[in-house]
């Protein structure tokens, strides 16, 4: 037993409880204003240095991009992308075989 529950296929239930879903802070509050200000206080930080941490306060409050298309963030150019930087690496661990074969074949791109 405990958060991440290993049952049919993984994020099926557990891991997307505490947190690691892209449409939601932990325990499905979703990622409007109210639901930051509510895990600030839990977190015991300040709100407005959450907020600090994004290049616009609409990005904490989108979707981030699920792990298929994380390759697709490390080789895009940075006009294509709406983030500061372009992410260098991924670690993908633990994750369904459909999932990691969407991504492309390194040696052929």
């Amino acid at each position: 037993m405990g958060a991440n529950i290993f049952r049919g296929h993984d994020n099926v239930q557990g891991a997307t409880d505490v947190g690691l879903d892209i449409v939601t802070l932990p325990f499905y509050y979703g990622l409007a204003e109210g639901a930051w200000k509510h895990w600030a206080r839990v977190w015991e930080v300040d709100y407005g240095d959450l907020v600090s941490r994004f290049d616009d306060k609409k990005q904490m409050e989108t979707p981030g991009i699920p792990l298929t298309r994380w390759f697709d963030a490390t080789i895009l150019p940075r006009t294509d992308i709406a983030q500061k930087d372009n992410i260098k690496a991924v670690l993908v661990q633990g994750h369904a075989a459909t999932a990691s074969r969407a991504f492309p074949n390194p040696s052929k791109v």
